[in-house]
């Protein structure tokens, strides 16, 4: 009797969807990769497409991993389409929580991908300058280790911070 019911609530929970089920460095760590690899993507995809919790960062990344398919459609069309929902699902993430650092990351990092002559692309200001007074102030402004490497390393590559920024941010201490 007790083993069928031990087998029963280990079944039950095996289904049951918690926070534990997503955690954020795993998250973060798989959401890069699937922006590079089209097989992680198809991996991670459907895993967040699950998730049905209220964390405003796990949806931040349901919302950016639906971008990142855009990369790997065929046709404009679903490319396109793939990028609406991506930006209404940040609009809905972001009105929740609308200084959280790494959400705003994840949204310039998928509008900043998008063709200009798209008109898709009109937060990029907004959002580098939260991400940017997160990471000037940091570690006070909350924001992990990780997602702060990240996020630095990011604004440190290419054409997205001019050199005095890249100064200040080359100064910074993770």
């Amino acid at each position: 009797m007790n083993v069928l019911l031990l087998t029963g609530l280990l079944f039950i929970i095996s289904f049951v969807q918690t926070d534990l089920t997503y955690k954020i460095p795993e998250l973060r760590k798989m959401y890069f990769q699937a922006a590079n690899e089209k097989e992680a993507y198809e991996q991670l995809a459907p895993h967040l497409a699950r998730y049905k919790g209220n964390d405003v960062l796990i949806q931040g990344f349901q919302a950016g991993i639906e971008g990142v398919g855009a990369k790997y459609a065929s046709g404009l069309y679903t490319k396109i389409k793939h990028v609406r929902n991506s930006a209404q699902a940040f609009e809905k993430v972001i009105s929740k929580d609308p200084y959280n650092p790494e959400v705003r990351f994840l949204r310039y990092t998928i509008e900043y991908h998008i063709p200009r002559y798209l008109l898709m692309s009109g937060h990029l200001h907004e959002d580098k300058k939260v991400i940017m007074k997160s990471l000037l102030t940091y570690p006070d402004s909350g924001v992990d280790a990780d997602a702060f490497k990240v996020m630095r390393d990011y604004f440190l590559r290419d054409d997205h911070t001019t050199t005095d920024e890249k100064k200040q941010l080359r100064n910074l201490k993770a």
